[in-house]
């Protein structure tokens, strides 16, 4: 059975917002909730991860280090890795993420904006098109797959051009809007979002139930 608007979206009345009150807002948002409220939302969704048809399909993820109150994806990593599937981290260079393959949580350390860095070793690197699925943190998704960052463009630059079947945002339900986000060109959409609630797939009609 397909899920009831009212059961997904946060509801705003004011539907004219700009990207940066979005951002403020969701943000507030976020802040309000314990960690012990977002840490078991984390784990649930950690489980429908892990559970998916599109991740047992995929032999490469690409995961990220939750900050400032992001879905904790870290449950992810030694599942995948025992089910034999490669999984990439991303470091920030320059402008842009490159993804570097981790066995273990412990290769990571400190690095941009004290965001958990794998180490850059050009041999266990891979490029964004040669993985199969990259999993991508937000404050604010809509039902077509919009995605609303912190603003500084790396996940955009970094996923746009690519199917965006390949892409994959982790989300508490609490992070959709039921309007249509702000976008301009440059900005890259997702292809579904897994949430504490399931797996959905981003289009303008309506999220699908997957």
């Amino acid at each position: 059975m397909e899920p009831r608007d009212d059961e997904i979206f946060e509801k705003f009345s004011d539907t004219r917002l700009s990207k940066t009150e979005i951002r403020e807002r969701f943000e507030r948002l976020r802040v309000a909730r314990s960690a012990s409220e977002l840490a078991g939302l984390s784990s649930a969704i950690s489980s429908e991860i892990v559970n998916s048809d599109i991740f047992r399909s995929a032999q490469t993820v690409a995961l990220y280090s939750a900050v400032r109150g992001e879905v904790d994806v870290s449950p992810v990593l030694p599942v995948l890795r025992e089910s034999g599937k490669k999984v990439f981290f991303p470091r920030v260079c320059g402008r842009d993420l490159r993804f570097f393959e981790v066995s273990d949580a412990g290769e990571l350390s400190a690095g941009s904006f004290s965001i958990p860095e794998p180490p850059e070793d050009p041999a266990r690197e891979a490029a964004p098109s040669d993985i199969d699925l990259i999993v991508v943190p937000g404050l604010c998704f809509d039902r077509s797959g919009s995605r609303i960052g912190y603003g500084k463009g790396f996940y955009d630059r970094t996923t746009r051009g690519l199917n965006t079947e390949k892409v994959c945002a982790a989300a508490y339900s609490f992070q959709f809007v039921d309007f249509e986000i702000p976008s301009e060109p440059h900005d890259a959409r997702v292809g579904f979002v897994i949430t504490e609630r399931g797996v959905f797939r981003a289009r303008k009609e309506g999220l699908k139930n997957v």
